[in-house]
């Protein structure tokens, strides 16, 4: 991550500690953004286990290969190999190993 954005992400997040809003200890994905095969995304599961804290967040831009809406986009993401990748398997089980237990941020308790 870069340094300003860094230091934005801090800011926001101090910011949603003093407001009391519910959100994840720690994001990751926005580096990966559009191209969270399955071994990035293990990857990715795999350095948000051994990170601080009692919650995390995978950025994520899921989508289904024929879908027309896509068309207006030129970003090169590949939004049906995240979705591919997100709900195989081989993912669950990594996040089953890892400990984590999959929710919303409604699940979430006050940022940490």
């Amino acid at each position: 991550m870069g340094r300003t954005v860094a230091m934005l992400a801090r800011r926001l997040s101090d910011d949603a500690v003093r407001s009391g809003l519910r959100g994840p200890s720690v994001s990751t994905g926005l580096d990966e953004a559009g191209r969270l095969d399955l071994p990035r995304l293990e990857g990715v599961i795999s350095s948000l286990a051994a990170a601080p804290g009692a919650s995390a967040e995978i950025v994520a831009h899921p989508g289904d290969r024929d879908d027309p809406e896509r068309e207006r986009y030129h970003w090169g993401f590949r939004w049906s190999s995240e979705l591919d990748a997100l709900t195989s398997s081989t993912i669950r089980s990594v996040v089953d190993r890892n400990g984590f237990v999959l929710g919303t941020y409604e699940d979430l308790t006050v940022v940490d």
